[in-house]
């Protein structure tokens, strides 16, 4: 059935607002390619962004491979730093028992020097010499503890300033 010249101006009127009420065919499609477009170049920044992320030489992937090196490293020398001063507070140990010992002989000595004074009356003059004498040793074992001290506060300083 033919349709009539009214029909056809009717649909072909209806045809004409849907076209032109149309998103797509009224920008819409340019709508739609600005941005995919734009979904595109973010899409390549992102991927810049992570091409510089997985960067061999600057990337993070390196720097933390970087920052694992480094705390080997200073485990490593944490570790040769804590033999060395464990070692050293042996050796001062040592010196210390023979710093005591010496401490209780001039100790004993002092002691035999006042019951020799009570006895001995004349001899008084060798044995106060005898007893600086043994004053002289005390003070080169109370430097050499001092001087021990001061090496291990130099080690110490070095330590922390090394960090």
């Amino acid at each position: 059935m033919p349709i009539s010249e009214k029909e056809r101006d009717e649909l072909l009127s209806k045809i004409s607002e849907k076209i032109e009420s149309s998103a797509v065919l009224n920008g819409g499609f340019d709508k739609l390619v600005l941005a995919v477009d734009h979904i595109k170049e973010k899409q390549n920044q992102q991927t810049e962004k992570l091409d510089k992320l997985y960067d061999p030489d600057t990337g993070l992937f390196s720097r933390v491979k970087q920052l694992e090196n480094d705390l080997q490293s200073l485990d490593k020398n944490f570790s040769t730093y804590t033999e060395t001063n464990t070692q050293n507070f042996e050796r001062i140990e040592e010196k210390l028992e023979k710093i005591e010992s010496v401490n209780k002989t001039a100790t004993d000595a002092l002691g035999i020097t006042k019951r020799l004074q009570r006895i001995a009356g004349e001899d008084l003059q060798d044995l106060n010499k005898t007893i600086e004498l043994h004053k002289r040793f005390s003070n080169i074992y109370w430097a050499l503890i001092a001087l021990v001290i001061t090496g291990l506060g130099n080690l110490i300083w070095q330590i922390v300033i090394r960090k």
